[in-house]
């Protein structure tokens, strides 16, 4: 068992409203309506915690970039002018 086992929460007056028109809507329970809506929550912070992975990621290739003698400018040549050589 978990502590979340039989958690309460309290919501607010309009919230509780809210949820209880979708179930009713939808031919779920409020129970059911509530579960999904905190699985997409969750699984949407699961994506920004990744995406935050990512930027950290990409800002340490850009600083060594940056490092690297010529690392940070963009190229002054295209790929036709090379073969005009």
């Amino acid at each position: 068992m978990s502590a979340a086992d039989g958690m309460t929460v309290e919501l607010r007056q309009d919230q509780g409203e809210r949820i209880a028109r979708m179930a009713e809507l939808q031919g779920r329970s409020v129970s059911a309506v509530v579960q999904e809506a905190l699985d997409q929550f969750l699984a949407v912070s699961d994506d920004e915690e990744a995406l935050a992975v990512w930027r950290g990621h990409l800002k340490r290739i850009k600083d060594r970039a940056a490092a690297i003698p010529g690392g940070s400018r963009r190229r002054t040549w295209t790929r036709e002018e090379l073969y005009d050589r």
